[in-house]
């Protein structure tokens, strides 16, 4: 709507992350070239590429004084199926589950089956095992197979 590419929400785990993008970021400039009026496939196929290697993105972000630069190392991205109830305040790659601490209920959410699947939901309940939860709810909305 504004002609400037947004960061919706950086995925979990991705370089986007490690690189400390945030949501509602705005990105000016992908590698010196203006975004003004780019396309997100555009953007995307610009932001991709070989592991490893380097791309430079100026972002605009609200609360904070002028343009700045961010670089990201691209690398392949792990899509994980397994998601709590938000992230850890303690360590943003990792998960909390416990989505009433008080009555130590918990909060899977399984986004998708695939061959990790079982093997995330069976550490979440490990987690949630040693944090002390007491129930579990397992939300799969949303999940194509569920």
């Amino acid at each position: 709507k504004t002609g400037t590419l947004k960061v919706d929400a950086p995925m979990p785990d991705s370089p986007a992350i490690d690189a400390g993008l945030q949501a509602d970021d705005l990105i000016l400039k992908i590698d010196g070239k203006s975004t003004e009026n780019m396309g997100t496939d555009d953007a995307r196929s610009i932001i991709k590429g070989e592991p490893g290697t380097k791309v430079l993105l100026n972002v605009r972000r609200r609360g904070r004084e002028g343009d700045f630069d961010v670089e990201v190392t691209r690398a392949v991205i792990q899509m994980h199926p397994v998601r709590g109830f938000a992230r850890s305040p303690a360590d943003p790659k990792k998960w909390d589950f416990l989505a009433d601490p008080a009555n130590k209920i918990a909060l899977i959410r399984l986004n998708e089956f695939s061959e990790n699947s079982a093997k995330e939901v069976q550490a979440a309940l490990k987690e949630i095992e040693a944090a002390g939860g007491r129930a579990v709810i397992l939300d799969m909305r949303g999940n194509p197979g569920g």
